[in-house]
């Protein structure tokens, strides 16, 4: 049910500055990420209740393209922007949490958003392929504007191994989450 929210709370591991805030994205946004075009992107995380976040939009050029503002409740954060049009231009997304850097998430990227699903088929790579196998030998890429959100076959919830104690309830992150 996770992947069925991506999309509404906007859709990897994102690698995080050493700072001194606590504030951290959840595991589900990282560099190389699509977002929907023409809609709210939304970005989620931890932080202490009352910390001020800021977000910064910026174009290849880094100029500043939208910004948000929001506060941390209950130990969460919720911040929110309008995205632009789908293009082929990379964007740099940086957070702050009372002014300090704690997220920078580059190569971001506007466009269609799809969610596809399924069970032991939606693991078969492209690799496994005579095809595709001749294009990793080759390191030829597909298409670098091909986005794709992976999450281990059986992920983790709050620590725990899933096989164990699968969750009812929608989780906010997916452990070793990643965009490829």
């Amino acid at each position: 049910s996770l992947l069925l929210c991506l999309p509404l709370v906007a859709c990897c591991g994102a690698p995080v500055s050493a700072t001194n805030t606590t504030a951290q994205l959840y595991n589900v946004y990282g560099n190389g990420m699509l977002f929907q075009q023409n809609e709210k992107a939304i970005l989620s995380g931890t932080a202490k209740s009352g910390d001020s976040i800021t977000l910064l939009l910026l174009d290849k050029e880094n100029k500043l393209v939208a910004r948000s503002d929001a506060t941390a409740v209950d130990g969460t954060f919720t911040i929110s922007f309008n995205a632009p049009a789908g293009s082929f231009s990379e964007y740099t997304i940086i957070l702050k949490c009372k002014s300090v850097e704690f997220a920078r998430l580059t190569d971001v990227v506007f466009g269609e958003l799809w969610l596809a699903s399924g069970q032991s088929n939606m693991m078969y790579p492209l690799g496994q392929s005579k095809v595709g196998s001749k294009m990793m030998e080759d390191g030829e890429k597909l298409s670098k504007w091909i986005r794709v959100l992976t999450e281990p076959a059986y992920p983790q919830y709050n620590g725990q191994d899933s096989l164990s104690l699968v969750p009812v309830d929608p989780q906010p992150d997916i452990i070793d989450a990643k965009w490829i």
